[in-house]
């Protein structure tokens, strides 16, 4: 049973606090990276790279196959019980298929390479791409590692190792820059950061879950692959919704449109960013609860969690919507970039009002249910292509602003209904 000292605010607010800061960091260093690339070496390279990290990001999801978050599930639930003598094996297991499936789709991307050089004819694009295959294998380890670091409730530990990816990324970059390297080969920088905290990750987490008495069960193998296969799809669609809007604004409009739109879904994101915050503070609290049954007092805990966070959204989006004119005006001149303003009115009004379920989002799959966890994915997913399908034609960029925030209130709705029914977990409705 979840103890008041793990349903604690004052816990919930000194993690996030934490997480925030690495939020803060890792932001900031995405955005030197990206100065560093387009400054240095160009529009093209730093186009090159954005569609070979796309690559690299969605193909770590087939590298993970969804038992990041049956391990996250596992763990958040049995850590620190005395009556789990499997916990070391389940952990353990899962890390090795991990290592696998891994290592299979690593090298599927590298005889794949050939045919996607074909259809990005960009100059340097395979060696970028096989540059960053050794980051995809590593990559896909850490997520697992991390989820593991996250199940614990570690969650000072999960923020530094989140942002010591980007401190080996820019100290990296400035080893790259001093030898004055081949742009094309900088994908090593990315490849090297994940080996080194690959490293890290796992002296920390096998210092938790020893190899010691470690015996292989193929039970705790099918309950892995069951869950991590179901709840996959989720990972998949959710980072196809991600880029849904810009997809089609593409295919109904012009390359100019998106130019402008991705400054508006640039800030959005960066706010969004903050529900993940708090969905990786608040994951394992709500694995345990429903685990426990004690969803009334987790839906008191939840209920003081949204407050604080809506209120925090209300003043982040007022900041991005006020500060965007001046802030585009002093980046980009006269460059028609303030045509981005109603689409981000748009987009922060959707998660502003979706702010006290979004954290959310992941309460399915934490209470054992990753088929409806994948269910609610592929909902929030259509609406958000049907509201685009029909407003991009009719409204412009500003179309895929309404329709996307739409889909963030829709998804709001739909956890709150299902939570409820499901698990009795109620925070407003």
């Amino acid at each position: 049973m979840m103890s008041s000292e793990q349903l604690s605010y004052r816990r919930f607010g000194s993690d996030a606090l934490w997480n925030f800061g690495s939020l803060a960091f890792l932001a900031s260093a995405g955005i030197v990276l990206n100065v560093i690339l387009g400054g240095v070496y160009g529009a093209s390279v730093l186009g090159v790279f954005n569609v070979v990290f796309a690559i690299y990001i969605f193909a770590s999801q087939f590298g993970v196959l969804g038992l990041h978050l049956s391990v996250l599930k596992v763990v958040s639930i049995e850590y620190g019980r005395p009556e789990t003598p499997d916990l070391n094996n389940s952990v353990i297991i899962g890390a090795v298929l991990v290592l696998l499936i891994s290592t299979t789709v690593s090298f599927l991307v590298l005889i794949c390479v050939p045919f996607l050089q074909r259809v990005y004819e960009f100059d340097g694009f395979s060696t970028m791409l096989y540059c960053i295959v050794p980051g995809l294998w590593a990559f896909a380890l850490n997520k697992y590692f991390l989820s593991i670091v996250n199940g614990t409730r570690k969650m000072r530990a999960f923020a530094i190792f989140q942002s010591l990816r980007y401190v080996f990324i820019l100290l990296g970059t400035v080893v790259f820059l001093i030898f004055n390297a081949d742009p094309n080969y900088f994908t090593l920088v990315i490849s090297f950061s994940e080996l080194i905290l690959l490293f890290i990750l796992f002296i920390f987490c096998f210092r938790i879950f020893p190899f010691k008495s470690f015996r292989c069960q193929f039970s705790l193998i099918r309950q892995h692959l069951r869950f991590g296969t179901r709840v996959f799809l989720s990972g998949v669609m959710g980072e196809l919704n991600t880029r849904v809007d810009v997809l089609m604004i593409g295919a109904f409009l012009n390359e100019r449109s998106v130019g402008i739109y991705t400054i508006s879904v640039l800030i959005a994101e960066g706010l969004y960013q903050s529900v993940v915050v708090v969905r990786n503070v608040i994951n394992p609290v709500v694995a345990r609860s429903i685990a426990d049954g004690t969803t009334e007092q987790l839906s008191v805990f939840l209920r003081k969690v949204s407050l604080g966070f809506s209120g925090l959204m209300i003043f982040g989006a007022a900041v991005c919507v006020l500060v965007f004119p001046y802030a585009v005006d002093l980046a980009f001149g006269d460059g028609g970039f303030e045509d981005a303003f109603w689409p981000l009115v748009a987009l922060t009004i959707g998660l502003v009002v979706a702010a006290p379920y979004l954290p959310l989002s992941m309460v399915f799959s934490q209470g054992g249910r990753p088929t409806l966890q994948a269910g609610f994915t592929a909902f929030v997913l259509a609406v958000n292509a049907i509201f685009n399908l029909v407003l991009i034609p009719q409204y412009g960029i500003v179309g895929a602003g309404i329709a996307t925030g739409l889909s963030y209130v829709f998804g709001a709705v739909m956890i709150a209904v299902i939570a409820r029914r499901e698990f009795g977990v109620r925070v407003w409705m």
